[in-house]
C-alpha cells in the first residue's frame, strides 16, 4: 500500500507536468495556431486574386489547404469544420482528390454533416470518380457458408444500423445516451437485486438495451477503421501491380484514376494492397495515396 508522502508525490505529479512536457505542449499549440492563421492569411488572398489572376489563386488556395492539412497531421486533430476548409480550398485549388479525402474525413467526424456531403458529391464529380465510389453500386455477392457468412451478415447488420443512427444524432449524443444508460442500467439492476420490489424487471433490461444500442454506431465505425482502412488515390500516373515491387507486370492497363476511394487490404513496407469498390486487388506504392 502507498505511504502518506509517496501518494502525496503521485497527486503532485498529475497536477503538476515535468517543465519540458509542458513547453513541448505549448510549442505544438503555438505551431497549430500559427499553420491555421496561415490557412486564413492564403485562402484570403486567394478569394482576393479569384477574378484577377486565377493560376496565382489556385496556387494561393493550395497553400491554405496544405497549411490546415498540416494541423490534421501534425497535431492530430480531427475537426468537422476544418476538414471542410481544407475540402473547399483544395477544391478551389484544382486539388479534387485531396478535396474528396477532406470531405470523406469531415464525414467520419460528423455523418450528418451536410455541407460535407454536398463538398464530396461536387469533388467527386470534378474527379470523374462518381461511378466508382462507396455505395455507388453495390455488386451482389454471394453469402459465405457457415460461421463466417453469419457473423458477415451480423456485422453488416451492425454496420447499416450504425450509419442509419449516424445520419439521426451526433455521435456526443450517442456517446452520452450510452454511458448513461450503462450507469443507470446496471443501478436499476442493483436495486432490483436489492429487492426493491418498485423497479421493475424490464428497466434495468430496457435501459441497458437502449444503451447499446447506442454504442452500435461508434463500435461499428471504429471496426470498419480497424479492419478495413480507406484511402484515396492523389498522385497521377500511378500503375497497379500484381505484387509489391516493380519487377510485377500491371494489374491494368491504365493507370489508377485520381480521386478514386481504395481500402488497405494489407501493408509490406512502402507497398499497400488495395481493393477497390468492384472487389478488384492490386499493389501501389502507399506514397500515391492519402488515408482517411
Amino acid at each position: 500500500m502507498l505511504n502518506f508522502p509517496a501518494l502525496t508525490c503521485i497527486m503532485l505529479l498529475g497536477l503538476f507536468p515535468p517543465p519540458t512536457l509542458a513547453m513541448e505542449t505549448e510549442s505544438s499549440r503555438e505551431r497549430v495556431e500559427a499553420r491555421f492563421a496561415e490557412g486564413n492569411r492564403e485562402f484570403a488572398a486567394g478569394l482576393e486574386l479569384a477574378g484577377k489572376d486565377a493560376a496565382a489563386a489556385r496556387e494561393r488556395f493550395a497553400k491554405a489547404a496544405a497549411a490546415w492539412r498540416t494541423i490534421v497531421i501534425d497535431g492530430g486533430i480531427r475537426n468537422a469544420a476544418l476538414e471542410r476548409n481544407i475540402g473547399n480550398a483544395s477544391l478551389l485549388a484544382g486539388d479534387a482528390p485531396r478535396a474528396i479525402a477532406a470531405f470523406r474525413r469531415a464525414q467520419s467526424v460528423d455523418p450528418r454533416d451536410s455541407v460535407a456531403l454536398d463538398g464530396l458529391a461536387v469533388a467527386r464529380r470534378a474527379a470523374g470518380t462518381e461511378a466508382y465510389a462507396p455505395g455507388a453500386a453495390v455488386a451482389s455477392q454471394a453469402s459465405s457458408p457457415g460461421w463466417r457468412g453469419a457473423m458477415g451478415s451480423i456485422e453488416r447488420f451492425a454496420a447499416s444500423l450504425g450509419d442509419w443512427l449516424s445520419t439521426l444524432v451526433s455521435p456526443r449524443w450517442l456517446l452520452w445516451t450510452a454511458a448513461t444508460c450503462h450507469v443507470a442500467g446496471w443501478l436499476l439492476l442493483a436495486l432490483r437485486l436489492a429487492g426493491i420490489h418498485r423497479v421493475r424487471r424490464w428497466m434495468p433490461v430496457s435501459t441497458l438495451a437502449v444503451g447499446a444500442i447506442a454504442i452500435v454506431p461508434l463500435l461499428a465505425a471504429d471496426v470498419r477503421r480497424w479492419r478495413a482502412p480507406e484511402a484515396v488515390v492523389v498522385a497521377t500516373g500511378i500503375t497497379a501491380r500484381q505484387g509489391p515491387a516493380e519487377m510485377y507486370e500491371p494489374s491494368f492497363k491504365e493507370p489508377l484514376s485520381p480521386g478514386l476511394e481504395v481500402v488497405i487490404a494489407e501493408e509490406r513496407g512502402e507497398w499497400v494492397m488495395i481493393r477497390l469498390h468492384d472487389g478488384r486487388v492490386a499493389w501501389v506504392r502507399s506514397t500515391g495515396l492519402e488515408r482517411l
